[in-house]
């Protein structure tokens, strides 16, 4: 479930942040993001997931990677 979160996270921080390249360990903000653009991803990681993403879980793991894992652990 965690990789495919990953995935989906990753898939919608490129969109947001219009960056094909960025990969799963790269910081949100380090690539570009503010948090005008976390609540834009948040909102859509929700919808496209179903999973809340609170923002602030977006400035403790900026990566679609650590970010995947914390709301895995959320939910669990």
């Amino acid at each position: 479930m965690t990789a495919q979160l990953s995935d989906q996270i990753l898939a919608v921080f490129r969109v947001v942040l219009k960056n094909p390249a960025m990969s799963a360990e790269d910081d949100f903000f380090e690539s570009g993001g503010d948090s005008t653009a976390a609540v834009d991803a948040a909102a859509m990681i929700n919808q496209q997931t179903g999973v809340a993403v609170p923002i602030a879980q977006m400035f403790i793991y900026p990566t679609a990677e650590e970010l995947a894992e914390a709301l895995s652990s959320l939910s669990a």
